[in-house]
């Protein structure tokens, strides 16, 4: 592991989204603040429950390749700037996975504004109403 001691590092949120700056250079509390109000609001639609499960069994889940289950389809949001090696992933453990791409940095969507969360949401709509 690298010694960064001393160095101009980035400060880092929201997993690894930048913080955004004023021009000076300081933390833009204000907007961290705003942004922070965005992301807790998309998570509203969602159930506590809901959520800590698919936190916890990302952590625990070992994938073998090509899984399919009869009558299921597994849906993926795929944000492309989180690079190719996550659309190989979903593409290597699911056979046929519907994968909805978005021009767009790794949960951008739940912050990043109306340009992003509204198509975002229509396709987790669009996969809730599919039938299995």
């Amino acid at each position: 592991m690298g010694n960064n001691l001393g160095q101009d590092t980035f400060k880092l949120g929201f997993g690894l989204m930048r913080l955004p700056k004023n021009p000076d250079g300081s933390i833009d509390v204000p907007q961290v603040c705003q942004m922070a109000d965005q992301f807790i609001d998309c998570f509203a639609r969602f159930s506590p429950e809901s959520i800590r499960n698919e936190y916890y069994t990302d952590l625990l889940t070992w994938l073998e390749d090509d899984i399919h289950v009869e009558h299921t389809r597994v849906h993926f949001i795929y944000a492309r700037k989180m690079g190719e090696k996550y659309l190989n992933r979903y593409r290597k453990y699911f056979r046929n996975p519907d994968i909805r791409e978005f021009d767009m940095q790794h949960e951008q969507w739940l912050f990043g504004g109306e340009q992003y969360t509204g198509p975002v949401l229509k396709a987790i709509d669009e996969f809730m109403e599919m039938p299995v």
